[in-house]
């Protein structure tokens, strides 16, 4: 081989190595590359939404209006069934300070009585139906059991029990007051409940103000798990008026009393509770005998000046019964029924109302009347009769 030859040979080899070094070094500097954009670290934000569950046993009651003011009982919780709110819970009861349309857009004050209903914005600002005649009440807490929290708010504190929290009750008493003249006879009212903690939120209770001396509404309770039907009854502050058209006066045809009003309760279908029957004054435990005569006072005239609800007599079989009882002015109370999944034919809870009034016409003067449509009372069946539960 000449020295030619294998310079040439050399040449060949030498770019040959010196083509795999820069292979080598091209292929070590992508993986250096490919590595540094392979490698990343990952930082993650997880937000847990705390479960709000908050309760109340104030929906569909009735409240009693008397010269535009009302009052009302119910109480609220921090839990529903056996889920507790594992948060603390802030909250306020006032009433709106705005009302919007189905769309989410403010309604002036002035325009709230064209409106054809009204909402409040939720958490998500999507509207929540309330009562057309909310706007006309201004909501004042007269009392609540729950801790205060400033400002007009309470508070539900969180307390931690094993894997839970402990459920607790605030007992509410409010006092409403009406704007815009009396209500005829009854209209449908919102109590706006305004969440601020764990998150803002709205809870509303819908329930009945009615100009009549006495009310009644039914809801569902449970009592031990098992579902009860509630029948709350609430009188007005004062009896004492008679109601013409829209004025209160003291005509003489046919004005009311401030004696207690009488009803007579009978019910099919239904068990009574009776160990709620405790709470209230049993006349027929202690009905004193007239020492003159030797009989028993009639219970017409005996329980007519009473300052709380008191029993007069009760009846009652296994499904059925009579309970009469004498209501004083400013009183509320419930009466629980259980309904018998077993009985046959119609099942109800039905009221026969009585109020005591003065009769120009009656030579006796004072007498009790029913309590119809002819003293702005209830519309009856044609046993006089006012169904309470069906």
């Amino acid at each position: 081989m000449d020295n030619k030859q294998f310079k040439k040979r050399i040449i060949i080899l030498g770019s040959i190595f010196l083509l795999l070094i820069c292979i080598y070094l091209f292929s070590s500097g992508l993986r250096t590359t490919i590595s540094r954009y392979i490698k990343r670290e990952q930082d993650e934000i997880k937000a847990y939404y705390t479960s709000l569950y908050f309760a109340s046993d104030g929906e569909g009651k009735s409240l009693a209006v008397e010269s535009n003011i009302g009052y009302v009982e119910f109480n609220l919780m921090n839990y529903i069934g056996e889920d507790v709110t594992q948060r603390d819970i802030e909250y306020k009861i006032v009433k709106p300070s705005t009302f919007y349309d189905i769309n989410g857009n403010a309604i002036a004050e002035q325009d709230l009585a064209a409106a054809e209903k009204l909402y409040v914005l939720d958490v998500w600002g999507k509207p929540k139906e309330v009562a057309k005649s909310t706007y006309l009440y201004t909501v004042e807490v007269v009392n609540n059991t729950g801790e205060s929290a400033g400002s007009g708010n309470y508070k539900f504190t969180y307390e931690k029990l094993g894997t839970s929290a402990v459920g607790k009750t605030h007992h509410v008493n409010l006092k409403l007051t009406r704007s815009g003249g009396e209500i005829a006879n009854e209209e449908d009212v919102s109590i706006v409940v305004q969440l601020e903690k764990p998150y803002k939120e709205v809870f509303i209770i819908n329930m009945k103000a009615s100009s009549r001396i006495i009310t009644f509404s039914n809801s569902t309770t449970n009592k031990l798990d098992v579902p009860f039907e509630e029948v709350f009854i609430q009188s007005a502050d004062l009896y004492a008026y008679f109601k013409n058209g829209t004025q209160r006066t003291s005509v003489e045809h046919d004005p009311f009393t401030s004696k207690a009003v009488k009803l007579t309760l009978t019910w099919s279908g239904f068990i009574l509770d009776e160990t709620e029957l405790e709470t209230l004054h049993n006349g027929t435990l202690n009905n004193p005998d007239d020492k003159d005569t030797g009989s028993k006072i009639n219970e017409d005239t005996y329980y007519l000046d009473i300052t709380k609800p008191t029993i007069a007599s009760i009846k009652a079989t296994k499904t059925s019964g009579q309970l009469v009882i004498f209501v004083p002015q400013s009183s509320d109370f419930s009466l629980y029924f259980l309904r018998d999944p077993n009985h046959s034919g119609s099942s109800y809870v039905k009221v026969k109302i009585e109020i005591y009034i003065k009769d120009a016409s009656d030579s006796n003067n004072e007498k009790y009347a029913i309590y119809d449509e002819k003293y702005y009372g209830f519309t009856l069946d044609s046993d006089k009769l006012y169904t309470v539960l069906n």
